[in-house]
């Protein structure tokens, strides 16, 4: 009976051990799915995460295309209102040229004209008297 108690308990034994594996083992096939999942599910937000950034690079790079050829099209109207401000400051220059010659021929027109009524009035006073005479 002695044998038959020590047979039993041998197979207690490795009875224990093997519920003892198979939970153990169990347990981690669980822990390795749920680490498993962690790993799918970052390596989803990775590549969502990359994709998005991906249509953002693309997206301000169409902008940028936009804004550089706007930053061209201003580019080339400031050099075409610079080019007219040149043009205008040397059409302002004649001008301001030819008011100082006219205000110049205004003067000298001026001091004819003053000599003129110089004259009429000398030849004013030369005449009356000599029309009084003949009266």
């Amino acid at each position: 009976m002695h044998e038959e108690f020590n047979t039993i308990r041998e197979l207690a034994g490795w009875a224990t051990a093997g519920i003892l594996g198979t939970f153990l083992a169990f347990k981690r096939t669980l822990r390795m799915s749920a680490a498993d999942d962690v790993k799918t599910e970052e390596s989803r937000a990775g590549e969502s995460l990359i994709k998005g950034l991906r249509l953002e690079v693309e997206r301000l790079s169409t902008q940028n295309g936009r804004l550089a050829d706007t930053l061209n099209e201003l580019q080339l109207k400031l050099a075409e209102l610079h080019s007219e401000v040149g043009h205008l400051r040397s059409e302002n220059a004649i001008a301001a040229l030819e008011i100082h010659n006219l205000q110049a021929e205004n003067d000298r027109l001026q001091k004819e004209v003053d000599a003129l009524h110089t004259e009429v009035e000398r030849l004013r006073t030369v005449t009356k008297p000599g029309e009084i005479a003949k009266t």
